[in-house]
């Protein structure tokens, strides 16, 4: 490759074509990177004529790697590898160094013992900085799961792989209806009553948080039955 080609070749040309690789579907890749597939067309174009290579065999129906779209597409995808190590060391020295921890946080926190837990970390590491930030139920990780935060109060259950988890309290399971609904003016119900009724679920990327949520241990393979368009319906949301 000649010095112009590593000159001009930037970190999105190899992001694009390794997702386009991947996934051997321009549109699809495009998903995955939330950019328009023209742009990502454009992109893998553009690395092509840099490298003075052709990378993919475009068809129709299906995109394949040519040999030297294979050869380059494992290196490709080892850099952007070792780029994003390289800059979370970079960020993880800064913290060490300027005393930062970044708080994940979900809706309520930890409650009344959110301030108290905070007070008890900044009396005994008096340098710390904390920076606290929010999450919606879209990230039940509340910023673990993508690296984005050092420590986070979370409610479980979550995908705690690769996470360390600490037990603060148990919260009960409630269920929110309209009030004009059958079971609105019970003192209680059980899961088996909710079973056949239409509830808002909840849908992230999270499947222990998902089956949760959508009740899949007690519907022995049942399906969910949809909440749109129905008047009554049930919503449950953590608490």
């Amino acid at each position: 490759m000649s010095d112009a080609g590593l000159t001009g070749m930037t970190v999105r040309h190899l992001q694009y074509f390794v997702e386009v690789a991947r996934e051997r579907n321009f549109t699809r890749a495009a998903a995955r990177l939330h950019v328009a597939q023209q742009g990502v067309s454009e992109q893998v174009r553009q690395l092509e004529r840099l490298l003075g290579v052709r990378l993919l065999d475009r068809s129709s129906r299906r995109v394949e790697l040519t040999s030297a779209g294979a050869a380059f597409f494992v290196e490709a995808a080892t850099l952007l590898t070792r780029l994003d190590h390289a800059a979370e060391q970079a960020r993880t020295l800064h913290r060490e160094e300027s005393g930062l921890l970044r708080v994940g946080f979900g809706e309520g926190a930890a409650l009344t013992l959110t301030e108290p837990i905070l007070d008890e970390v900044r009396a005994r590491h008096p340098g710390i900085q904390l920076e606290l930030r929010q999450f919606n139920y879209d990230d039940p990780s509340a910023g673990l799961s993508a690296g984005v935060v050092d420590v986070a109060f979370v409610r479980l259950p979550v995908d705690t792989a690769g996470l360390a988890t600490e037990r603060l309290f148990a919260e009960p399971v409630v269920l929110a209806c309209a009030a004009g609904h059958q079971l609105a003016a019970r003192a209680s119900v059980r899961v088996s009553d909710v079973l056949a009724e239409p509830m808002l679920g909840s849908s992230t990327g999270d499947a222990v948080w998902n089956g949760f949520w959508q009740l899949e241990q007690f519907r022995a393979g049942r399906q969910r039955r949809s909440c749109r368009g129905r008047p009554h319906c049930s919503r449950r949301w953590p608490r």
